[in-house]
């Protein structure tokens, strides 16, 4: 469906027993407004770092013990291209803690585990609204949802996407 203001999904917390919140698919404006909100967020972060910023970029690069570049390692994850405040802004409809609709100020009293998990999926709901949250969700895919290491290879996991030789390909649920 191409409009998406209706489509949403009621999704537990996990690491609060009984507590859900209701989050809906953001539309394509929305997700573009995330993204510009947080590349001016990032340009302020830099524009503070002045002529530094390439230095410490490379000194993060070369402080990886491993092969492993962690600017790449953190374009993996889809909330580093946002910013997870817009995300929950129009992502959250409803929760458990109230029952009027949570405003923004609510919002930010959030702890910070819940606002990442939050926001990761929405994200996720956004680009795959197919995928079920909840007991059915594969444990290593609500933990990434929470605290973002191993985010995008759970969920290649979860929807049986792999990469070989440079080529994103997925696998049917026969497993070929």
């Amino acid at each position: 469906m191409a409009l998406v203001t209706k489509q949403k999904k009621r999704i537990p917390i996990p690491h609060e027993e009984g507590e859900w919140v209701e989050i809906r698919r953001l539309s394509a404006k929305q997700l573009e407004d995330s993204q510009i909100q947080r590349t001016i967020n990032a340009a302020g972060i830099a524009k503070a770092f002045g002529g530094d910023i390439y230095k410490v970029t490379q000194e993060l690069r070369d402080a990886a013990e491993d092969d492993a570049d962690p600017i790449e390692e953190a374009g993996r994850d889809p909330l580093n291209a946002h910013d997870r405040w817009t995300v929950l802004r129009h992502g959250v409809n409803k929760w458990s803690y109230s029952e009027d609709k949570p405003k923004p100020r609510d919002l930010e009293e959030l702890d910070d585990d819940t606002v990442n998990y939050l926001a990761r999926a929405i994200l996720l709901y956004s680009d795959h609204p197919d995928i079920e949250f909840g007991e059915s969700m594969e444990p290593a895919l609500v933990k990434a949802l929470s605290d973002g290491k191993a985010f995008q290879e759970a969920l290649d996991e979860q929807l049986g996407i792999v990469e070989i030789e440079g080529n994103v390909q997925t696998l049917s649920s026969n497993g070929g």
